[in-house]
């Protein structure tokens, strides 16, 4: 089994795609992407690369270790569920220091 490694794609589908295919993951039918944090939050294309990662992680070709963008989205998450305000902690607030937020 072989691994195809990938970081911080921040919602960018065609790159992601393009990167993959240009290293044969398309044609290894048993290859299994390793994804090192930071799926989303920033390129436009955010709903289809969900939808492929989904598609791999049905497959069991996803390994998905969580970024801090995950950790935030999950903290804002939280917050939403207990009340509907979203704080970040100034100053502390490691979202805050590396510009997550």
């Amino acid at each position: 089994m072989r691994y195809y490694v990938v970081a911080d794609i921040h919602g960018f589908y065609k790159e992601t795609l393009s990167a993959l295919e240009t290293a044969g993951f398309f044609e290894d039918k048993e290859g299994v992407l390793l994804l090192c944090g930071d799926a989303l939050d920033r390129g436009g294309e955010a709903q289809r690369l969900c939808a492929f990662l989904l598609s791999l992680q049905d497959e069991g070709r996803l390994i998905y270790v969580k970024g801090n963008h995950e950790c935030l989205l999950v903290s804002c998450l939280k917050q939403i569920e207990r009340g509907g305000v979203i704080e970040v902690a100034s100053g502390g607030s490691v979202h805050c220091h590396n510009g997550t937020w």
